[in-house]
């Protein structure tokens, strides 16, 4: 029993420091939460499997331990007789963190204090006393740490086995047109082995399973109601999930998981690297499938999660958008609409990043005493929220300011043409900071279910470091995007064209003698431009004239290229507040901290974000909408959150008053009907709704309620949102709000 006995202080001295690597990861995360790439943090989480799975680490002056020094302690008050015992039988000295006792020591009764003395008893030479010096406690704890894992264990065998008569007991599809279709997304994903398809009635999402004879199922229910670019997308995140080989992650976090289950931060663990996860596999799917997918794509990801999920998240500008991981949901939806092509590779920065992070957390730390150096703090920005490694205007004016390099726009757009928004992003070696090297510019003509044509214009600028872009690459992905959308069906034609001075390559794809897609792509002064029209009926002359108007924008175009019906805006500096203060008509409240609660979020938006509008010009009227985080918060996976939104009220609250509810927009343009109360907060009178589901009698029963508080100062109308299982000190919050005062913008200056 000494050996067993032995090996648990080995487990013990192993989770207390994969704990730290852990808790490491998870602050780099927060941190670092709008830097890192997806794929580069669930590498992170390597480190975490390394560190629970490995018995054997080298010894490191750069160690973390060093700083920590948990191995001293838990040497000193836990693991003494292991050490005695480990030194002939199973531990080796590159397990500890600390260097052993000398031969002579190990006989002598130890000298730790009373409390040290209750874990573990007596000193002997034989192995009897061995034995003995853990206390009965430790002997109890090991027997229940040792039967979890066998159970844990043998649960993990048992359900791949499960998974493998489940599979026998499914209907493979033999459907020509689905199978075609997996055989395209296979050869994007330059696949060549066939996987096996299967399908049931099972409500069950669908899954990529067999970690040596992989198959994947697909419930009917999908097959039948999802056309095939929205399955192409299902498919193709399986098929990232197989090339990623995330089936054998999730064998190793398994085994990780019932050999140190007697851990919390285990689990918590496992729940971040299955998110995590599935952000990577969702930059991979757009890294192959390419970043022009992103839209369609995040769109079908909406809608699975609509169907799948239920929230527990107060309702976000994506309010019909109703997850129950939807902070998860959020953070996919953001990753998928920022996405880049490039940004899926490992540059050398984030090589050297994990190497050096690996060099620190997979080392003991050796005998040297010199400190662990500590990183220069990060720079503050004077932007009134962090940079989030994109943007999204409505002016191309802020466009142009905010972006870190001068790129064109046409000065001639088509009859009925404008701007619809700018959307900046940041790639490469700038992803996460402030510095955007890609600016998209679209266009329409007519507006919401009335659009008549768009036009997409991109540009890229180069930075040779990281290969943002090569007009070749450029090439290949709208080709591939293409065969993905048309089913491999429409062809494909290049041509090398001369407009004005510029060498144009011309991609354009007809499908039974009709032109569907059409794209031109060239390069100047180190941008790549890629000009989409296949959204816009134009003439020849129209797209060239377009396109020989390319210049770098001047007033006129600065100032005419604005869109101010721009469902969500950014807000992240004080010149984009004072551009929301002059649209919503009045000097707003913009508290930067209500309580324990942080800014999170801040955007200028439409009432349907709001209330339930009138009609279609009530629709549009401007909206001033913040969220608010608790950070304080030690739960992750579900920070609460509030929103505070406020508009000029035009007769809104004495209506919501008079009529004794309050009326939201509901998932199919339907009215949610919520009765209200007077109630009195912090002197004011306000409005409390009873509690009601976001998309009332469409949502699931499972889906949480919400609590909304209206009140009126001044001529404005003002909302805030909870959802009653996260924030309980409501009212509490809306008196904060409530004793705030306007913005002084010359002082946020």
């Amino acid at each position: 029993m000494n050996v067993f006995y032995a090996g648990f202080a080995a487990f013990l001295e192993s989770t207390l420091a994969a704990s730290v690597v852990i808790l490491v990861v998870l602050v780099l995360r927060r941190v670092f939460r709008q830097t890192l790439a997806p794929r580069i943090r669930h590498w992170l989480w390597l480190l975490v499997i390394i560190r629970l799975l490995m018995p054997v680490f080298p010894e490191s002056p750069v160690s973390i331990f060093k700083v920590v020094d948990y191995g001293r302690y838990v040497k000193e008050t836990l693991l003494h007789s292991a050490e005695q015992i480990g030194q002939r039988h199973t531990m080796g000295d590159g397990q500890l963190s600390v260097p052993l006792p000398e031969e002579g020591v190990l006989n002598q009764p130890s000298a730790a204090s009373e409390e040290q003395q209750g874990i573990y008893q007596g000193a002997g030479n034989d192995e009897n006393a061995i034995t003995k010096q853990f206390s009965t406690l430790m002997k109890v704890m090991a027997i229940v740490w040792s039967s979890g894992t066998l159970i844990l264990l043998i649960h993990l065998a048992v359900f791949a086995r499960r998974m493998d008569r489940r599979r026998q007991q499914l209907i493979q599809v033999t459907e020509p047109h689905i199978l075609n279709l997996l055989d395209e997304v296979r050869e994007v994903f330059k696949i060549s082995r066939p996987l096996p398809l299967y399908t049931g009635t099972s409500l069950a999402s669908p899954y990529i399973s067999g970690l040596l004879k992989p198959w994947i199922f697909v419930p009917q229910s999908l097959l039948r109601e999802m056309d095939s670019a929205q399955l192409s997308h299902i498919l193709a995140h399986e098929l990232a999930h197989y090339k990623r080989k995330d089936m054998l992650w999730n064998l190793l976090g398994g085994i990780a998981a019932a050999i140190h289950w007697l851990n919390p931060l285990i689990w918590l663990s496992m729940k971040a690297i299955k998110a995590d996860r599935e952000l990577a596999c969702d930059a991979y799917v757009l890294e192959t499938m390419g970043e022009e997918e992103a839209p369609a794509y995040g769109m079908t990801m909406v809608a699975f999660m609509k169907r799948y999920s239920a929230t527990g998240r107060p309702p976000t500008l994506l309010y019909y958008s109703n997850s129950r991981r939807r902070q998860e949901l959020v953070r996919r939806i953001s990753m998928i609409s920022s996405f880049k092509k490039g940004s899926y590779k490992i540059s050398m920065t984030a090589l050297l990043f994990i190497v050096i992070l690996g060099a620190v957390t997979l080392t003991n730390a050796s005998g040297s005493t010199v400190p662990v150096g500590i990183n220069d703090p990060k720079i503050v920005s004077n932007d009134i929220l962090p940079a989030q490694g994109s943007r999204q205007y409505n002016r191309l004016d802020r466009a142009v300011k905010k972006a870190g390099f001068a790129f064109e726009a046409p000065a001639v757009l088509p009859m009925g043409y404008g701007l619809k928004m700018a959307h900046l992003s940041a790639a490469g070696a700038n992803k996460g900071t402030d510095l955007m090297n890609s600016a998209t510019l679209t266009f329409e003509a007519g507006s919401g279910k009335y659009r008549t044509g768009q036009i997409i214009l991109e540009a890229l600028k180069q930075v040779p470091s990281e290969g943002i872009y090569t007009l070749e690459d450029m090439a290949e992905k709208v080709k591939q995007r293409i065969n993905v959308i048309r089913e491999n069906k429409a062809q494909i034609q290049e041509q090398q064209i001369v407009i004005g001075d510029l060498n144009i390559l011309q991609i354009h794809a007809t499908e039974d003698n009709r032109l569907k897609d059409i794209y031109y792509l060239w390069e100047r002064n180190e941008i790549g431009y890629k000009l989409n029209l296949g959204g816009a009926s134009l003439t020849e002359e129209q797209s060239e004239s377009l396109i020989a108007s390319m210049n770098l924008p001047d007033e006129r175009m600065k100032n005419t290229y604005v869109n101010k019906d721009l469902l969500i805006v950014d807000i992240l500096d004080v010149e984009d507040l004072e551009l929301a203060a002059s649209s919503i008509g009045f000097t707003p409240k913009f508290p930067l901290k209500v309580l324990n609660y942080e800014l999170e979020r801040a955007n200028e938006t439409s009432k349907i974000n709001f209330s339930y509008p009138e009609n279609e010009q009530d629709e549009l009227s401007r909206v001033l909408y913040n969220r608010y985080v608790d950070e304080t918060s030690s739960d992750n996976e579900h920070l609460a959150r509030f929103t505070f939104a406020q508009i000029k009220d035009d007769g809104l609250y004495a209506k919501i008053k008079n009529d004794g509810q309050a009326l939201f927009g509901r998932i199919d343009r339907g009215q949610v009907q919520v009765p209200v109360t007077p109630v009195i907060v912090g002197g004011q009178e306000v409005l409390q709704t009873a509690p009601y589901k976001v998309d009332g009698e469409l949502s699931a029963p499972h889906e949480p309620d919400f609590i909304s508080y209206f009140w009126l100062e001044q001529g404005v109308c003002y909302q805030a949102v909870f959802s009653n299982a996260q924030v309980q000190n409501e009212q509490d919050i809306v008196a904060a709000l409530i004793r705030s005062r306007p913005v002084d913008l010359e002082e946020l200056r």
